[in-house]
């Protein structure tokens, strides 16, 4: 009879292999519900991981199938070009995601933010592959801090950082005007950026201003209400967002004064502001994720790390895997306990009615019963090992169920 064996599948996208286009489709329509379903529709038993951010969307599976099919046409139904996904399985998924946590995979290599990102990744599922699924994660996120800290990754590098390396290049005037649209993590981390570079001269706006502190220099927040106000005055923009609408559109940006130069950087995704508007307002610049690739990587001062970098990834992938598929002895050792239970509470019941009160009566009873239970848990693996031996099974494999049993070998002691 065939094994089943727990496998782990992983199909995604990043802004490295794949077009903002794309990954941004992946981002918008394939809702959690929408792929947890399918994962319930298709594989029934099953561990799922979702790795979404500014760079890339993952979907990690645990389960005792290795057709990845599934999975392929929940993005096919997004009208993504499968050909255009990548498919990682075992090991190499493990190393993979290992490599995105330590920053390897990002276009601001290093960056700290994916390490929370992949600890606090959402995972659904049942049983030991929910189980499994969140050992991944959990494991990845010690394993990656370790190697971060091996490797001296200090996380200093980020989107917002190279965001504002790509303004400073644009802008002519240290005191240019900035909006600063959300203030997230990634919106703190631009306004940091800024006033490290000198540029001081900032305005942030988010729905709920109420709940900043002001405590930096030259700050000012503003309700995200006042936006199209601010941008008839503003000379540049990042935006860095969860929402899934477009912040910044043609009504948003109507009222800008003819021929005012405005610079626009969307580090969102999906992105905060409809690609658009440059048809119709030519006197806006606007750059999108995509264009922060060739900056990052004059930036990066980590790029000769990550060939070191892969090699312990692999290393530790190997160690890691193996913990995930030990998951597998769970399962077996929760049948076995059934199956034992089972047997147990039916023999007791039968042997219950039998006991009388008197002492030499019930004490024969109750021998019966010990002896019915050795029989009874005994007589499956006696004729699976004595069919064992007829088969050829090397003593390895009697060995083991020696060992299992906690019997020791008179010939060896």
């Amino acid at each position: 009879m065939h094994r089943k064996s727990l496998n782990l599948l992983l199909v995604g996208l990043d802004l490295r292999r794949n077009n903002l286009h794309e990954v941004e489709k992946a981002v918008k329509h394939l809702t959690q519900d929408k792929i947890v379903n399918r994962c319930k529709l298709c594989y029934g038993q099953y561990g799922l991981g979702i790795l979404s951010t500014c760079n890339r969307f993952e979907l990690y599976l645990i389960s005792y199938s290795k057709d990845e099919n599934h999975l392929l046409e929940l993005f096919s139904e997004s009208n993504i070009d499968k050909n255009s996904l990548y498919i990682k399985s075992g090991e190499d998924a493990v190393k993979h995601l290992i490599e995105v946590a330590c920053g390897g995979r990002s276009i601001a290599f290093g960056e700290a933010e994916i390490l929370d990102q992949v600890k606090e990744a959402p995972t659904y599922g049942n049983n030991i592959f929910l189980q499994g699924i969140r050992t991944l994660f959990q494991k990845t996120h010690e394993t990656a801090k370790m190697i971060r800290e091996k490797l001296d990754i200090d996380g200093d590098n980020s989107l917002g950082k190279i965001a504002v390396q790509l303004l400073s290049s644009k802008l002519e005037d240290k005191n240019a005007r900035i909006t600063v649209v959300g203030y997230g993590t990634v919106g703190k981390k631009v306004v940091n950026e800024l006033q490290k570079q000198g540029l001081s001269n900032i305005i942030v706006t988010t729905r709920k201003p109420e709940k900043i502190t002001v405590n930096t220099r030259s700050l000012k927040v503003k309700k995200l209400d006042n936006l199209p106000e601010i941008l008839t005055y503003t000379d540049a923009v990042i935006t860095a967002t969860s929402s899934t609408n477009y912040l910044i559109s043609d009504k948003t940006v109507k009222n800008i004064p003819k021929g005012r130069r405005v610079i626009i950087i969307d580090i969102a995704l999906p992105r905060n502001v409809d690609p658009h508007i440059t048809l119709r307002h030519e006197n806006i610049e606007l750059y999108n994720i995509e264009d922060l690739i060739p900056v990052a990587e004059q930036l990066s001062p980590y790029t000769e790390k990550m060939e070191e970098l892969s090699k312990i990834a692999g290393v530790e992938a190997r160690r890691l895997f193996r913990g995930i598929k030990a998951l597998e002895a769970e399962e077996i050792i929760k049948d076995i306990r059934r199956w034992v239970e089972e047997i147990r509470v039916k023999e007791l019941t039968k042997t219950l009615q039998l006991l009388t009160g008197d002492i030499n009566h019930d004490r024969e009873v109750v021998e019966m019963l010990s002896h019915r239970l050795v029989n009874r848990i005994l007589h499956g693996p006696t004729v699976a090992i004595r069919q064992m031996a007829h088969n050829g099974y090397s003593q390895d494999y009697l060995d083991i169920i020696r060992k299992a049993f906690g019997v020791v070998n008179e010939a060896d002691s």
